[in-house]
């Protein structure tokens, strides 16, 4: 009889070792396939802790083709004696990082992440272990409870306060996440009694929204993400992208700004289903035109030069159609004189680089942009989660603070420009609404939320396929 009570139960059995790597995969894949859309909590929790679970029990296995060999190792090991402290550390620095540049891409992201092990590690190596192993605190009981009870009663005061503070979150309330309707709602006859969707009047109803207000800002195309496939405020250097069907009889070429990018998932499914082969060329609050435009008060000299590079990019490419739209309404009239921006300035740049492109065979259609807020929706949301009309605004408003009248004024120059336009989906009445179908619309700024645009693409099929084939003949 084995008598050795202090030995931990092992196993030479092989199935704990393969359990656990089939679990590490699980807690890698959910780092990259779990994403701001996910309802959260759900049943998508189970991926990382279910994985977790099988890390742990193939450490009973004394196989060593288990993942505890890469797991022991050195490195892993040093990181995982910081794991608490990194918790703590990375997520503030990631919000604040995401505050100061309007969003964050995938590799400021990873810096972010990695420049927070330094103070993870000074606050393990200078407060938290002088704490855990002080001798006073060790031999004194009374201490330790006392030190104990204030920090947690600190605790527990910092998480009522947040808890009052900030409203509660919407999840995925009534709709349902994925199988929220969005757009979809405006295209059936409101029950007998209910408010037509999109109204205001509307709003009393909604019950939850997809995706979380807490995430809001996260839900964007894949392609939208800054240094993939969007040039930044201080780059240059045109990034091409491709999507859609890489056999397509037809070329696409996409350029403009970021409200370009807001489209991309909808017309690379588009595209896919009608052989149209996409390359994407954008640029962070950057039109594409040819006039000089300003960022921070300052001449935007990269936008001038990445315009000049991709304007050759299309000249040498001469695809089958160019498509753009841009939410920059203002430009120099005189490149020389700051004083000289203005909407005409815009207005006359844009029809120069369209008229460019006509003249070498080049077609153009333009998607009008969608209202503008005039302020952060999202944000007026969390606060006003009981009253979501206080966070509507006026349609007419909307539209001027747009880039909307330059585009129609700079295709009024250029007739064989063509407009096209899907604001209705997004504003069907003379107040816009933040919430349509069980889904909220505004990500940041005036761009629009993935997850929205995923909704309307009947109605961007209804308006974008015939264009393309008439204009593509």
């Amino acid at each position: 009889m084995n008598t050795d009570h202090t030995r931990p139960f092992t196993t030479n059995r092989e199935e704990p070792a393969g359990l656990g790597w089939v679990g590490l995969a699980a807690v890698v894949a959910g780092g990259f396939l779990l994403s701001s859309a996910t309802a959260w909590p759900g049943y998508a929790a189970l991926v990382p802790t279910l994985g977790s679970a099988a890390v742990i029990v193939s450490g009973f296995s004394s196989s060593p083709m288990g993942p505890g060999a890469v797991l022991s190792l050195r490195p892993m090991v040093w990181v995982g004696g910081l794991s608490y402290s990194l918790y703590l550390w990375h997520w503030p620095l990631l919000v604040s990082a995401e505050s100061y540049w309007d969003g964050l891409s995938l590799k400021r992201g990873l810096a972010v992440a990695a420049f927070s092990v330094i103070p993870a590690y000074l606050s393990y190596r200078f407060i938290e272990n002088p704490i855990r192993f002080s001798t006073k605190l060790s031999v004194s009981n009374p201490l330790s409870l006392s030190m104990g009870a204030n920090f947690s009663a600190i605790g527990v005061v910092a998480g009522l306060v947040l808890v009052l503070a900030v409203p509660a979150s919407s999840g995925t309330g009534a709709d349902g996440g994925a199988a929220a309707p969005g757009a979809a709602v405006l295209h059936e006859k409101p029950a007998a009694g209910q408010p037509r969707p999109g109204t205001v009047a509307s709003l009393k109803d909604v019950e939850g929204f997809v995706p979380d207000i807490s995430r809001v800002t996260e839900d964007l195309a894949p392609m939208a993400e800054e240094d993939e496939c969007q040039a930044g405020l201080d780059s240059s250097e045109p990034i091409r992208c491709e999507y859609g069907d890489p056999d397509g009889k037809q070329t696409i070429l996409v350029v403009g700004d970021s409200k370009i990018l807001q489209w991309q998932t909808v017309l690379d499914e588009l595209a896919k289903e009608n052989g149209w082969k996409m390359v994407s060329y954008t640029k962070s609050a950057c039109a594409f035109s040819s006039g000089v435009q300003l960022a921070k008060g300052k001449i935007y000299t990269s936008c001038a030069d990445w315009n000049s590079k991709v304007r050759d990019i299309a000249l040498d490419m001469k695809p089958d159609l160019v498509l753009t739209t841009s939410r920059i309404d203002q430009a120099l009239e005189d490149p020389d004189d700051l004083e000289s921006l203005s909407h005409k300035g815009m207005t006359d740049a844009l029809a120069a680089s369209w008229q460019e492109l006509d003249d070498h065979g080049i077609p153009v259609l333009a998607i009008l942009d969608n209202p503008s807020p005039g302020i952060e929706v999202y944000k007026c949301a969390a606060e006003h989660m009981d009253d979501l009309a206080a966070c509507t605004f006026d349609k007419q408003e909307g539209v001027e603070s747009s880039s909307v009248d330059e585009f129609r004024a700079a295709a009024k120059k250029v007739p064989s420009v063509r407009i096209i336009d899907f604001r209705e989906a997004i504003c069907p009445e003379k107040t816009c609404v933040p919430v349509i179908g069980g889904v909220f619309i505004y990500r940041q700024t005036s761009h629009v939320t993935d997850t929205y645009t995923r909704t309307m693409k009947p109605d961007v099929e209804k308006v974008l396929v015939p264009a393309v084939e008439k204009m593509t003949r």
